[in-house]
């Protein structure tokens, strides 16, 4: 099954479409923090 990933946020990516999919092949990361999470996103803009 192929995915065009529009957005990511938490433990979600969304496609073109908005649907949502938990994402279970994510890296070590991720499992532990999620996508964009505010603090870090924040602290990697500064």
């Amino acid at each position: 099954m192929a995915l065009e990933v529009d957005r990511a946020e938490g433990s979600y990516i969304y496609d073109y479409r908005g649907k949502g999919y938990l994402d279970f092949i994510s890296g070590i990361s991720v499992s532990i923090v999620g996508h964009r999470h505010p603090v870090v996103h924040r602290a990697v803009t500064e």
